[in-house]
């Protein structure tokens, strides 16, 4: 779903139900992505100036309904009532809480453990449990997406994956993103106990 910018900066959008990557471009060219899940509003500068901003689509990790409400009546709700206000600024709280937690799993350790750190977060938030018990994530994580995330090269992502595929981290049956059910239950217990 594409969002030009005339309309991102008359709109607020709400995730109601599901999850979703924004992805946003960045001045120096690439791209950046940010993981909303239900409860949520973007565009992410709301909280800023007026200034429109540049989104170049969403892609949904799974089913998920997004209002769209008008700027100024998003404005009007704030002022007049006092639950929509706690809302707004409990999403701002839990969106802002949401990315750290990504953002620190994305930096810990080599490439190889922030790797396993993504497919393992994305596979508990919004991967579909197989009847095999193994995870498959969803289809909108791409290795670009992962690279963005991970903060390396498409390449490395792709040997990165060739080799847990090779590992049995990932299944080699397919040429989708599912990570093994022993790995997936080991990564969860391992970030449990943190």
């Amino acid at each position: 779903m594409s969002l030009q910018a005339q309309t991102a900066g008359l709109q607020i959008y709400w995730l109601a139900q599901g999850s979703l990557l924004l992805e946003e471009p960045c001045r120096n060219g690439s791209t950046y992505y940010t993981y909303l899940k239900a409860g949520m509003y973007f565009p992410a500068d709301l909280e800023l100036t007026r200034q429109e901003t540049l989104v170049s689509s969403l892609h949904f990790c799974e089913d998920s309904v997004v209002l769209a409400i008008p700027f100024k009546c998003f404005e009007d709700l704030k002022v007049r009532s006092k639950h929509f206000f706690n809302v707004v600024h409990a999403s701002m709280l839990e969106k802002y809480l949401l990315q750290k937690q990504i953002q620190e799993q994305c930096t810990a350790g080599q490439i190889t453990e922030r790797l396993q750190n993504i497919l393992i977060f994305f596979g508990q938030e919004c991967g579909e449990q197989l009847s095999s018990g193994d995870v498959k994530l969803p289809s909108v994580l791409t290795y670009d997406t992962i690279a963005s995330f991970a903060h390396t090269s498409v390449q490395t992502v792709g040997q990165k994956v060739k080799q847990f595929r090779q590992g049995g981290i990932l299944s080699d049956q397919s040429r989708k993103l599912i990570i093994s059910r022993t790995i997936f239950e080991q990564g969860l217990s391992y970030k449990t106990a943190l």
